[in-house]
């Protein structure tokens, strides 16, 4: 991490571990190889900056990304990112220390790997220089092959031993997983039935918006009437095109993000569960119990009694 250390900034002790340049390198060797910025604070302001193409994610806790399409916050179980030469700030503002974990992009490395994807025969000898591709920068939930990319990567750069080979291959599961989950959202936009396709994006980008705002402020009491507010949409309109934009209703969107944050909680913390249900969103235990066991199929107690991965 870098920047203004408000208190005590504690990055991991790499020693005996892997190669520096891999976490938390110099500031002008950050932004011109694959690498991660890893540490933790409980209070801590850093920017503004201009790197590579990057996600911002959390290992615990919850940090705030600031660019100039708005302001993130982002926890263990989102990630957001931020395109190359986009200016970002990072600020945390804790009770309690955080870890967060941003992964750097090398310019050009996903752009690379997404031509090689799509390479026919007749292009296998070629020269071109691969376009540079842009992200949907908003808040995205910690999911599937992401969230296996992701953990993946942080375990694979604190593995005592480690070669670069190896961890050059997590990096290019990890930018193998966001080409996915960015073609996932290009076809969000082309489901909704919109004739115009600047119309469709503009109503993609509003929507996304008010997706990051249930993934913000899942914790607090929301209405659909001010998650359409975010999105400049009226009620009715924003409710049928969310769905059919991201396969399910806002409410939806936000029981699972709560659940999900409760599953983290349930394994990582010893908090009873009517804490757990108060501090993802849920207005009492039982209406919490209820809605994690239709989520999931299991009530939140047996959640704890399974080993961790």
């Amino acid at each position: 991490m870098f920047g203004v250390d408000w208190e005590k900034t504690e990055c991991p002790n790499h020693e005996s571990r892997t190669p520096m340049k891999y976490i938390n390198p110099p500031e002008h060797e950050l932004w011109t190889g694959n690498a991660v910025a890893n540490g933790t604070a409980s209070r801590y302001w850093t920017g503004p900056h201009e790197g590579t193409l990057s996600i911002k994610s959390m290992v615990s806790g919850q940090g705030e990304w600031s660019t100039p399409n708005g302001r993130f916050r982002v926890d263990s179980d989102a990630f957001l990112v931020v395109n190359h030469g986009q200016s970002y700030c990072l600020e945390v503002a804790s009770r309690e220390r955080v870890e967060t974990f941003a992964v750097f992009f090398r310019p050009g490395f996903v752009e690379e790997l997404r031509a090689a994807r799509n390479l026919t025969d007749e292009g296998l000898l070629g020269q071109a220089v691969p376009a540079t591709l842009w992200f949907y920068e908003r808040l995205s939930p910690k999911r599937g092959q992401m969230q296996r990319a992701l953990r993946s990567l942080y375990q694979t750069v604190h593995q005592p031993g480690v070669e670069d080979a190896e961890i050059e291959d997590r990096f290019v599961d990890l930018a193998c997983a966001l080409i996915d989950d960015q073609e996932a959202a290009k076809e969000e936009a082309l489901r909704l039935d919109l004739a115009r396709g600047p119309v469709r994006e503009e109503v993609h980008r509003r929507l996304s918006a008010a997706r990051d705002c249930l993934l913000s402020s899942s914790r607090e009491k929301l209405d659909l009437a001010s998650v359409a507010k975010e999105a400049c949409l009226s009620p009715y309109y924003f409710h049928r095109l969310f769905v059919s934009a991201f396969g399910q209703t806002p409410h939806q969107f936000l029981t699972e993000a709560r659940v999900s944050r409760a599953t983290t909680l349930l394994k990582s913390s010893e908090k009873p569960v009517w804490e757990v249900a108060m501090d993802v969103g849920f207005e009492s235990a039982s209406h919490f119990c209820r809605a994690y066991r239709k989520a999931t199929g299991h009530r939140p107690t047996e959640v704890r009694q399974t080993p961790q991965d």
